[in-house]
């Protein structure tokens, strides 16, 4: 019997609503879907070689076939299993899996080919890898860009987000910087490995902000770029003229592990990011730009990171649309405070409605809103 077929719209969310919408068609083995219209409304529009090695790799894991090439702006996926134990390390279909560029020569690897946002593969990958039917963890090598812009920085993903998925939903994974990668070149190399669950995923309740108790900061830094100390001396001034009685703590990151401290490109990039009392973390972020004094990359991401404060919620923009899918999945009913609702918020709560069981309400409270979930 012919599979139905579920539409998807793509229209809205960007590349989040195809990654989403492959994660939950490998955990229901005999889904297919069709996401129509991807990107439509960016320029250029369709499948960019992020989006395209990730659906490929995790097609290969889960026994799926993809005929879609860059700038096609749709795409069908259906998986005929779902990931099964040693799968990753011993299907050779994994290998090397690119969206445009090179082989690595490393088993198993996805590589974007482009300076491609390595944290999007992530995004891809991850949750297919969480929820394997694997008593072992998976690791695999992503190569692409690990600084870019449109996407998290991957000193957001070791530092806010994957805290968050192991403190809130005892999810663990890790992710191992072994060369920076910028705009245009790329070839930043991460390595991820994953534990699949061995339970269900709890619910959780986030309720409380609490009060700002440190702030910490990341700049990161690879090439020949003059003036990077321009970073980190706006973003302290900024903070401590805004928060006079917080700690704050700096660290500068070359972002490799190789003994020689190499990068592929120049590039820069700054995080900061606040600590509560009740262990809420929240975050602001730019990546620098040849065009942009230091001073101003500084300034956008001190300024995100006070917009994101004074919204009051217990999780900033970026991460607000990237744990709706964990809420989806999580056993019982999920409760979370954030502030505005952003448009990819509304997208995945969306799509995750229609492709799971689970059921989503927004509540307005004061300058906040609560995210419930009954998955």
């Amino acid at each position: 019997m012919e599979k139905e077929i579920i539409d998807v719209d793509g229209s809205n969310g960007g590349g989040q609503i195809v990654r989403n919408a492959i994660a939950y068609a490998s955990f229901g083995a005999g889904m297919s879907v069709r996401v129509k219209n991807i990107r439509v409304t960016r320029s250029p529009s369709g499948l960019r070689a992020q989006h395209l090695t990730g659906v490929r790799f995790v097609a290969s894991l889960v026994g799926a076939s993809v005929d879609s090439q860059i700038g096609d702006v749709e795409l069908v996926f259906s998986a005929n299993s779902r990931l099964k134990a040693n799968s990753v390390e011993g299907n050779s279909s994994t290998r090397s899996v690119s969206g445009g560029g090179g082989d690595s020569g490393y088993c198993p690897t996805a590589d974007t080919g482009t300076a491609g946002s390595i944290t999007l593969l992530v995004q891809a990958i991850l949750p297919v890898l969480l929820f394997a039917d694997s008593p072992v963890a998976s690791r695999v090598l992503l190569i692409g860009g690990t600084n870019a812009t449109l996407a998290p920085q991957f000193d957001y993903l070791q530092l806010i987000f994957r805290p968050f998925l192991a403190r809130h939903f005892a999810i663990q994974f890790s992710l191992k910087l072994l060369r920076r990668g910028f705009y245009p070149r790329g070839g930043g190399r991460v390595e991820l490995e994953a534990l699949p669950q061995r339970n269900p995923i709890p619910g959780i309740t986030l309720l409380d902000r609490g009060t700002v108790v440190r702030f910490d900061g990341v700049v990161i830094v690879g090439g020949n770029i003059p003036n990077m100390q321009k970073l980190q001396k706006t973003a302290l001034a900024l903070l401590k003229a805004t928060f006079p009685h917080i700690p704050i703590e700096f660290t500068v990151s070359n972002g490799s592990a190789d003994p020689e401290g190499k990068a592929f490109g120049s590039g820069s990039g700054i995080l900061v990011y606040a600590t509560t009392d009740t262990n809420c973390v929240l975050a602001g972020s730019c990546v620098g730009s040849p065009k942009e004094a230091p001073e101003k990359t500084a300034e956008k991401a001190v300024n995100e990171l006070i917009k994101n404060l004074q919204e009051n919620g217990c999780v900033d923009e970026y991460l607000q649309d990237q744990i709706i899918l964990f809420l989806a999945l999580a056993n019982g009913v999920s409760r979370v405070r954030v502030g505005g609702i952003t448009e990819h918020t509304y997208s995945a709560i969306s799509l995750a409605e229609h492709l799971t069981s689970a059921k989503f309400s927004i509540e307005k409270d004061g300058v906040t809103n609560i995210i419930s979930c009954v998955a």
